[in-house]
């Protein structure tokens, strides 16, 4: 594994590990990308890994792709408002 893949998997990782502090869930789809949404159930919003960006996916159409920062910033927005 490159230097590169291996940054990219330290990053995937971190957020994973964050957006599950934050209450999220996270899986992985058949291709092994990364799905975070709101819960198990509830995927009115999700954000799917694709390489190293994010894309956010509201009511199953695409949005927006999004840095790993972007991405992190959302799901801390997303948690503040986020029932406990």
């Amino acid at each position: 594994m490159d230097s590169e893949a291996q940054g990219q998997n330290v990053n995937t990782l971190r957020l994973l590990r964050i957006s599950n502090a934050l209450g999220f869930f996270s899986s992985q789809d058949d291709q092994a990308r990364w799905r975070i949404q709101p819960s198990e159930s509830e995927d009115f919003w999700y954000l799917q890994q694709e390489g190293e960006r994010w894309l956010l996916v509201v009511n199953q159409v695409p949005q927006i792709l999004l840095r790993l920062a972007e991405a992190l910033a959302f799901l801390q927005r997303e948690a503040i408002g986020k029932p406990p």
